[in-house]
């Protein structure tokens, strides 16, 4: 199968990884928030985002660096699986030690018990990290679609039973616990490979030494991500930390959804790309234009729609206080495409040095962003997130100017068609609420579709090539449909 084969089939089964599952955990989170309120989502966000620092010592880049290196074989493999499980064990022991003094900084008891029992799943998640990146690498999306929808249904069927029957934040930990371990499960049952008993130093320094960068990365991107929960959580409080989750939830979800979908099979391309100059740069610059115009005009009709979906989803009074952080942090995410795919591009070619420089110029100016905006509270946040995005723009583009010609006129042309867009389709919207007031499923609905009708009309207005490149394919998926109808 050729590389554009199999880079469209990875990007549909990504997609409906992506999008089937961060639409059933938005559900499932929206459900658990409405049950459970601020504050037990407060202390869960807080423990996330203490296990996801743990997670980036743990993983020591190793996905990527099967990912990207050409040949592997067994005993590489093995050294990966045997290295990581050792270091899972080591920090899934210092954590399960270290919970009481965690507890006693955020002067939060309960939390020492949550952080026993979910420092369990660094061993669970060991168990098949070495399988998930030899998936990667062979760019078979589809097995790792479908575990990852089994295992958020299953998650959340504990999760919200849990919630239903009063175990508070015991529900988040368990619909965690339980989608970790269906999807090692689902992994292990499918997978070929099974650890030997061989271990080498070498391709473990070799493994380390790649690592050293993207270890860099990973906790650089930390500082962008889960930072501000731990900085909530003690200054601010579990409750304002649950209303800046909420928001954070839904950011984290439509950048999943859509950068993130075009970001797996970046790194696997960009890698069989990294000696063709001219392709590399070419296939760059069409991924970065189609995202643009998908990310911008949806990031601005649910920051429009950021009342609505409080108010209709959850529809309690302690979480109107999520709606403006929640329009903040969805702007800010129309931002993170060039960034995003900047990274993959300089990781896929073998960049990673470049990489990290990269990614620590744009921590720097968060960090700088983040202490200015938490003096005006949770909104000043919000805000510093926003203003952070929108200068990593320039700083990536000038990172990746050392490594291809970046088309500046190209990039200034797709970004004024973008705005165009979205300014057509946030002024439709807002026409629409000063018409009809109120909060229901019926207005929400309506609104719905009045957004994707202009989203369409912008679309053939600012970017019909774009149209025309879809077409082809509709029409092949409806031919097949009918051909399918009408045989049976």
């Amino acid at each position: 199968m050729g590389l554009k084969s199999q880079s469209i089939k990875g990007f549909v089964w990504t997609t409906v990884e992506k999008f089937g599952n961060r639409v059933l955990s938005i559900f499932i989170f929206f459900l658990l928030a409405k049950l459970l309120g601020p504050k037990a989502m407060g202390e869960v966000i807080v423990i996330n985002s203490i296990i996801a620092f743990v997670v980036i010592f743990i993983d020591q880049g190793l996905t990527t660096a099967i990912v990207q290196k050409d040949k592997v074989d067994e005993t590489y493999l093995d050294t990966a699986f045997w290295g990581n499980m050792g270091i899972s064990l080591i920090f899934g022991l210092g954590i399960f030690l270290m919970s009481p003094y965690v507890a006693k900084f955020y002067e939060a008891p309960a939390l020492a018990n949550y952080l026993r029992v979910i420092s369990f799943s660094f061993l669970i998640g060991a168990v098949s990290r070495v399988q998930n990146a030899l998936f990667i690498k062979e760019m078979k999306f589809k097995l790792l679609a479908v575990r990852r929808l089994i295992s958020t249904f299953v998650g959340g069927a504990v999760g919200i039973t849990m919630a239903f029957m009063d175990y508070g934040a015991w529900s988040l930990i368990w619909y965690q616990l339980s989608m970790m371990l269906v999807m090692t499960i689902i992994l292990m049952i499918q997978s070929s490979w099974r650890p030997g008993l061989r271990f080498s130093w070498e391709h473990y320094i070799e493994l380390l030494k790649f690592g050293v960068n993207v270890l860099g990365n990973n906790l650089l991107f930390y500082a962008q991500n889960h930072l501000v929960n731990l900085i909530i959580g003690k200054y601010l409080g579990m409750v304002e930390a649950g209303y800046y989750g909420v928001a954070s939830k839904v950011y984290v979800s439509l950048k999943d959804m859509i950068i993130n979908t075009f970001s797996k099979i970046n790194l696997p391309i960009f890698a069989q790309l990294q000696n063709d100059k001219e392709r590399r740069v070419q296939v760059f610059q069409q991924l970065t234009n189609k995202v643009l115009f998908f990310i911008f005009p949806v990031s601005v009709i649910l920051a429009v729609l950021a009342p609505d979906l409080i108010h209709v989803f959850i529809n309690k009074e302690e979480w109107i206080g999520s709606i403006p952080l929640l329009g903040w942090m969805l702007l800010a995410c129309a931002f993170t495409v060039i960034p995003s795919f900047a990274n993959d591009f300089l990781l896929g070619v073998g960049k990673a040095s470049t990489s990290f420089r990269l990614n620590l110029t744009s921590t720097i100016i968060y960090l700088i962003s983040l202490i200015i905006g938490i003096q005006f509270g949770l909104i000043g946040l919000a805000m510093a997130v926003t203003f952070n995005n929108i200068i990593a723009v320039p700083v990536a583009l000038f990172f990746l100017g050392g490594v291809m010609e970046v088309q500046w006129k190209k990039l200034i042309l797709i970004h004024g068609k973008v705005l165009l867009a979205s300014a057509l389709i946030a002024g439709t919207l807002y026409a629409f609420n000063y018409l009809y007031e109120g909060y229901n499923y019926l207005l929400l609905s309506l609104k719905t579709i009045l957004a994707g009708a202009s989203f369409l009309a912008s679309l053939y207005l600012f970017y019909p090539e774009l149209i025309e490149e879809i077409k082809p394919h509709i029409q092949r998926l409806l031919l097949k449909r009918n051909h399918v109808v009408t045989k049976s």
